[in-house]
């Protein structure tokens, strides 16, 4: 048996310069195979156009064609770019991970990534890039895109991605999400930590099957809210903390959403007023550290949201902290009386969980509930199974049943590969 410490060390093994030596040795060490190439923290600066020569052709190959690779992972090294037509063999490939390199505009251009008809998902974060590859727009099996964390100003090159369903530009230099005209099949679109002040009526026209949308840390005004307009019939997470929101007054009707986080805006007194008519099918939302002062310009309008089953407050005037001293007197008590249809206030069960089946005036169970929502690939800071940022921590248990969402992020499944048994 191999003792861990040795094997991790034998796997950060560095190869300066990954060539086909290299690679033959990458195929001894237990992790890559002839269907996936593992060269992850490496220290490679350079990739050599000989490295594809060690791997297995299969019988029937054409010339200078590797038939059998569908998973390539070169991350975390120091490569800033890759020579003429270097990926351009690698037909079969389903995924690339590029992410946590040195690649700029210029490293991705003329490389043979526009060749690479049957990619499904492509890894870019963590690099130089001031805009997305042009190569993606001849990608038509492209579904997932990751590019954030680098230095996108704006979104360009998506024009001819009509199967993308998951696009990550997060902690960018964007300003605008505008570009994303022919993106109709993206269902998770994540833009936190971006310079965007607005949504402009069009910007997200097409998105009609969008389920969660994360536009958390930006600009975002009350008057941004109306740009959601096209998103009433398909968008179920909803996070805008972080923002310049100070009311909810110009949301448009969102049918289907049941998640939604405004934690750290400028929300005041009457601030959710609309709300109930806004989002009728509301369960989670997160309104901490705002500025609310009066608890009646929670307790009322909260109190027509009749699905609402999670909320967190705690940080408004009316609501500070007071965490390990809650008394009936105090204003967690006054909300779990009031807002009888909860089952957890700011991570606290309310004992309502388990009872509430026994109630007629409540459904036992909810189709669209945080049990059932949409998957988010990329996973929040703090949370294990939880549906809200934080609510893992604590030490409290966790009442709900477990969630069944699955991560884009780390349990993608690429298309059976049904011609591997014919090679």
């Amino acid at each position: 048996m191999h003792h861990p410490t040795a094997l991790r060390g034998n796997e950060e093994k560095p190869i300066p310069v990954l060539n086909s030596e290299a690679v033959a040795e990458l195929l001894k060490d237990g992790v890559s195979t002839e269907y996936l190439l593992n060269a992850h923290h490496r220290h490679i600066t350079r990739v050599d156009a000989s490295a594809w020569s060690a791997l297995p052709r299969g019988s029937g190959a054409r010339s200078g064609e590797i038939p059998k690779l569908r998973s390539l992972d070169l991350s975390f090294n120091a490569i800033e770019g890759f020579g003429v037509h270097l990926l351009a063999p690698l037909k079969e490939l389903r995924e690339l991970k590029l992410y946590a390199n040195k690649i700029g505009d210029d490293g991705l251009e003329s490389v043979g990534l526009d060749k690479l008809n049957k990619l499904e998902r492509l890894e870019l974060h963590d690099n130089n890039l001031t805009q997305p590859p042009d190569a993606v727009v001849k990608l038509p099996k492209l579904k997932i895109l990751r590019l954030e964390r680098n230095r996108l100003e704006k979104i360009t090159g998506l024009a001819k991605c009509t199967g993308l369903e998951h696009l990550s530009l997060d902690r960018n230099d964007l300003s605008t999400l505008q570009g994303l005209g022919a993106c109709q099949n993206l269902e998770f679109l994540s833009a936190s930590d971006n310079q965007i002040d607005a949504l402009a009526p069009r910007t997200l026209q097409t998105c009609k099957k969008l389920r969660e949308l994360s536009l958390g840390r930006n600009a975002l005004s009350d008057a941004a809210l109306k740009g959601l307009a096209p998103l009433s019939n398909c968008l179920s997470t909803l996070r805008l903390q972080s923002n310049s929101l100070g009311s909810l007054g110009t949301m448009p009707l969102l049918k289907q959403l049941v998640e939604l986080h405004l934690a750290s805006n400028r929300l005041a007194n009457e601030s959710l007023t609309n709300l109930y008519k806004a989002a009728p099918m509301l369960e989670v939302l997160d309104i901490s550290n705002n500025r609310i002062e009066d608890l009646d310009s929670i307790k009322v309008p909260l109190s027509k949201v009749k699905e609402l089953r999670e909320l967190s407050v705690m940080g408004n005037p009316c609501c500070p902290d007071d965490r390990g001293a809650r008394t009936m007197s105090g204003w967690w008590a006054t909300l779990r009386e009031e807002l009888v249809m909860l089952h957890f206030l700011d991570d606290d069960p309310t004992g309502r969980f388990d009872s509430v089946a026994a109630d007629t005036a409540f459904r036992p169970t909810t189709p669209g509930s945080a049990r059932a929502r949409p998957p988010s690939s990329l996973g929040r800071p703090g949370t294990a199974g939880s549906s809200r940022p934080g609510t893992s921590e604590g030490g409290r248990p966790v009442m709900r049943p477990p969630s069944t969402r699955t991560a884009y992020g780390s349990d993608f499944k690429l298309e059976p590969l049904d011609d591997i048994q014919v090679r």
